[in-house]
């Protein structure tokens, strides 16, 4: 049976360690995870089955992509993917 695969998009490290985390002891996931939503975009071929994604990214890069604009992009790649967005 495949393992299952979760993509965590967040800057906040604190935070992709906790949902990390979250996934312990479910030994029917993989997890990846990025700080920056480009590199989940490029990796989208992965076919993950899941995405949790935050909201808000606060990079250096002022044009780093936003929760909502990373997720419209998932949409057209992906319709169907599911996707959690989180705000803490």
């Amino acid at each position: 049976m495949r393992k299952k695969m979760a993509f965590i998009v967040d800057d906040d490290k604190m935070m992709q360690h906790f949902l990390e985390y979250s996934f312990i002891g479910r030994e029917d996931y993989t997890i990846k995870t990025f700080s920056d939503p480009e590199d989940c975009l490029s990796d989208l071929n992965s076919n993950p089955d899941i995405i949790i994604l935050d909201h808000t990214f606060v990079g250096k890069n002022k044009e780093m992509l936003n929760g909502l604009e990373t997720l419209k992009r998932i949409r057209i790649i992906s319709p169907s993917l599911p996707v959690t967005n989180i705000n803490p």
